[in-house]
């Protein structure tokens, strides 16, 4: 997952009204679900022997999930980076689990981590966008 990928913020906001149909019981498709689940879990490492797990988002891209997760307030605001990448992962995993008897109040907190990813998203995409130069003979 990269913080330029175009379609992430309309990703995480097909996520975000998927969890909200699974809330308001009439919930039967998780492709967006999927996608964002396969990409979060995507963009770690898997643990080797020494017990350590590496990210593999760039700077930026971990930057926008530690806003969504802070916004969200999915857990406690932490700088720490193994904590981060804890909760991005139990994330990922409670994403897996939706359409499996998942709690009211769960579905409620991943329909808020997933607007925030999807705010977040396209306003650092805007900001991006904002730097390119424009053409020198346009005003």
């Amino acid at each position: 997952m990269r913080a330029i990928d175009p379609d992430l913020p309309m990703l995480a906001a097909q996520a975000a009204i998927e969890l909200d149909d699974f809330a308001l019981g009439r919930g039967s498709s998780v492709k967006a679900l999927s996608r964002l689940t396969s990409r979060l879990k995507n963009s770690f490492q898997p643990q080797g022997g020494t017990g350590s797990r590496r990210s593999l988002m760039d700077v930026s891209t971990m930057i926008l999930v530690g806003r969504a997760l802070d916004s969200s307030k999915v857990a406690p605001p932490t700088t720490e980076m193994d904590a981060k990448m804890d909760e991005v992962q139990q994330i990922a995993n409670q994403l897996e689990m939706v359409g499996h008897e998942t709690a009211p109040e769960t579905l409620v907190t991943l329909r808020g981590f997933c607007t925030a990813l999807a705010k977040n998203a396209a306003s650092y995409r805007r900001s991006i966008q904002d730097l390119t130069p424009s053409h020198p003979f346009r005003r």
